[in-house]
């Protein structure tokens, strides 16, 4: 429950965003929480990806779990049939 980033702190993110990369493919943040706050967080971070042009290369996320499954290329739906059929063959309990 941090409070939303002032310019000075939101400038200083965009700048290390920049420099990190430079040396990555892809950024992925997660931000937790369920309510208005940080849904408005999320969009902000959105929003500083879109106006800095890294679209398709930052991503942020309300749970670590959707963003395992977006790393993953998988979807709920897709973990569930494989868990199932990982059970069907007594693979997974």
């Amino acid at each position: 429950d941090t409070p939303p980033p002032d310019d000075a702190t939101r400038n200083a993110m965009g700048r290390s965003m920049k420099v990190l990369l430079e040396h990555l493919e892809t950024m992925h943040t997660v931000v937790e929480g369920s309510g208005f706050k940080h849904t408005i967080l999320r969009s902000a971070m959105t929003g500083v990806t879109l106006i800095g042009g890294k679209r398709g290369r930052v991503f942020t996320y309300a749970t670590v779990e959707e963003a395992v499954l977006a790393l993953a290329g998988l979807t709920a739906q897709s973990v569930t049939q494989l868990s199932q059929g990982l059970a069907r063959r007594q693979l997974l309990r």
